[in-house]
């Protein structure tokens, strides 16, 4: 059974994460309704359980994790060092997916009469992109946990060379809330430069994240 530090940042911080915004979405749009009725469509909440259901996949990745690490932690008792790539690894992922669930979320409430209003598809192209910080976490974590329990042929200064380049991952996806707050002082997406010009912001966010993640792969090659 992984550590509880593991369970927290990979299942009970993305779950909670995750009930919380659904339950505020539900909230707006009650809110909503009861202002002004004729703003809310019947299917006002079947787009808006649409628009969550990325944000599911969140913790479901974190569960893949999990699995790793308790299927690692089984094999046997590990090092310092293995340890501690474990540790960064559930940081890395629990950090990268709450961050994406709390910007989906931003996003949604920010932009609600147009998510279930004539533009829901348009709100729906600008939240997509966040996700790809979470698969990148996940491809990250199950790169770093391949390869344990590490070799004793393994520098310390490789190993602070990955560390460093996890935490660089982490530092990485504060970006993303950057251009979360520029693109949302953007109320008009019908416009197509500014369809356009959003949809360029929210893949901003996800560039600075890759390249930390092509750099963290070129340290586990190294190992």
């Amino acid at each position: 059974m992984p550590a509880l530090e593991s369970t927290l940042l990979l299942l009970i911080t993305p779950f909670g994460a995750l009930a919380l915004s659904g339950l505020d979405a539900f909230r707006r749009l009650s809110d909503l309704k009861s202002r002004d009725p004729q703003l809310v469509p019947s299917s006002a909440r079947g787009r808006v359980a649409v628009y969550l259901v990325p944000s599911v996949t969140i913790p479901v990745f974190g569960l893949v994790v999990w699995f790793q690490v308790a299927s690692l932690e089984g094999r046997g008792v590990l090092s310092a060092r293995d340890l501690s790539l474990v540790s960064w690894t559930t940081v890395v992922y629990g950090w990268a997916g709450t961050v994406v669930i709390v910007v989906r979320a931003w996003i949604l409430s920010s932009r609600l009469p147009q998510l279930i209003g004539a533009t829901f598809s348009r709100v729906n192209s600008l939240a997509t992109a966040p996700v790809a910080l979470a698969i990148f976490a996940l491809v990250a974590d199950l790169l770093v946990l391949g390869r344990l329990p590490l070799a004793t042929t393994v520098s310390e200064s490789q190993v602070a060379s990955l560390v460093t380049a996890l935490a660089v991952y982490v530092l990485c996806t504060l970006v993303l809330p950057v251009t979360t707050a520029i693109a949302n002082r953007i109320e008009d997406i019908v416009t197509p430069r500014n369809f356009l010009l959003l949809l360029g912001l929210s893949n901003v966010g996800t560039y600075p994240v890759l390249a930390a993640l092509l750099w963290e792969w070129l340290q586990i090659s190294a190992l």
